[in-house]
């Protein structure tokens, strides 16, 4: 019987999928090394835990939610897998594959549950390049928008329009922070609306605003953000439109209306006063 542990424990610490022993009711008994490796902890902070309440899904309820009914379903002898955000104990959130599937005993009874799992971001990532390469680059490349993803408040990718209406090339916008693209009297009203939509918050649906292109050039334009998942962790998409003619051509509509205001003011005053001064030489006329 030592001889069959210490064999089993070989195997179990060995193999590279995250392995964890459940109780039927899901709690954990045992989990591998892998598992620890993985998830950054120690295996005393794990055992004895209901596996959907460890720190690996309580980043989301959804996910909670979704874990504990697997291991419900595994308990009445379902064979249970998906994919699945887990969250390490360093703050990256990573995707896993996994599943859990039943044990019986001699008799057919339940009497523990398996839990393994792989971690796919990598390949999760290469299939959204892929996605994006071979079906949506041309059309995202040859968008008239300009078309970025911010991550950690830095470019993390920009279209040949962004390169267009800032004037630099995709090498150069890449890893520097998108504030610095923004006019600094418009900069803490940008950096709000980016926070709100990254929180997922209410916010504008678009934005106008100035931004610095080249050689400090003075552009406006109008954005739309959204949330999406980059390289499996949140980000934000940004589409931003140049609105610079459409903003000279409301400053010289919004110039000509006012010239027009005061030209019918002043009109009005010449008429009035032309009006007075009659009556005042009416008045220092000689009556005859």
């Amino acid at each position: 019987m030592r001889q069959s542990e210490s064999q089993f424990e070989a195997v179990f610490n060995q193999t590279y999928q995250f392995t964890g022993i459940l109780s039927p009711e899901g709690t954990i008994r045992n989990v591998n090394q892998s598992a620890l490796d993985f998830a950054g902890v120690r295996e005393v902070k794990l055992v004895g835990l209901k596996f959907w309440e460890t720190p690996y899904w309580q980043h989301s309820e959804a996910i909670q939610a979704k874990v504990k009914h697997a291991v419900e379903q595994a308990a009445l002898g379902k064979f249970e897998r998906m994919e699945v955000d887990h969250i390490r104990f360093d703050g990256e959130i990573r995707c896993v594959d996994f599943s859990i599937k039943p044990v019986r005993d001699d008799a057919g009874q339940i009497f523990m549950l398996i839990a393994e799992g792989r971690d796919i971001t990598d390949r999760k990532n290469a299939e959204e390049v892929l996605r994006l390469s071979e079906k949506n680059r041309i059309l995202v490349e040859n968008a008239h928008d300009a078309i970025f993803i911010i991550q950690d408040d830095v470019l993390q990718y920009a279209n040949q329009s962004t390169e267009t209406l800032l004037g630099y090339a995709a090498a150069e916008l890449c890893n520097t922070l998108f504030t610095d693209y923004i006019h600094p009297d418009d900069r803490e009203m940008v950096i709000r609306y980016h926070q709100e939509q990254f929180e997922s918050r209410k916010a504008p649906g678009y934005q106008s605003f100035r931004i610095l292109g080249r050689s400090m050039a003075i552009l406006w334009v109008e954005l739309n953000a959204i949330r999406i998942d980059w390289k499996g962790r949140p980000a934000t998409m940004g589409f931003a439109r140049d609105i610079t003619s459409q903003k000279k051509m409301e400053s010289q509509l919004l110039h000509s209306q006012k010239m027009e205001v005061i030209g019918t003011l002043a009109g009005g005053i010449a008429h009035d006063f032309s009006n007075t001064l009659q009556a005042i030489s009416a008045l220092r006329s000689p009556r005859r």
